[in-house]
């Protein structure tokens, strides 16, 4: 019995306000380890594409003192803050640095050429 993954993004921990964005809209993560910045809801998210069906959604910024733009490096698959020599995995957990916190992570599901992303109500 498959579960529709837009289901699983309603049922997801804590409240929160679904966003869809069309996939013509975000060519650049049309192919596997393609990843982009984009603005949303007052938000700066950073997408990755980590597989034919799925798509990580993280905060861009870094959690150490909240002011930096992280970046993603494919050959490594992390997120680096050149600010403070901060690194994150593709779970968000810090790997190095001052950071202690991991980057924020939002539920995403692609559904009907759409990705669908959970953003917190706040």
């Amino acid at each position: 019995l498959a579960v529709c993954p837009f289901r699983l993004l309603e049922a997801a921990e804590g409240k929160g306000k679904l966003v869809a964005v069309p996939m013509s809209k975000l060519a650049k993560i049309s192919e596997p380890e393609g990843h982009m910045v984009l603005e949303l809801k007052g938000r700066t998210i950073y997408l990755v594409r980590l597989s034919e069906k799925k798509v990580g959604a993280y905060s861009a910024i870094c959690s150490h003192e909240k002011k930096c733009i992280v970046t993603y490096t494919p050959d490594r698959k992390q997120f680096d803050c050149h600010c403070h020599k901060s690194s994150f995995n593709l779970k968000g957990k810090p790997l190095g640095g001052p950071a202690t916190e991991p980057l924020e992570r939002y539920p995403t599901a692609l559904k009907d050429d759409k990705l669908i992303i959970k953003l917190p109500s706040s």
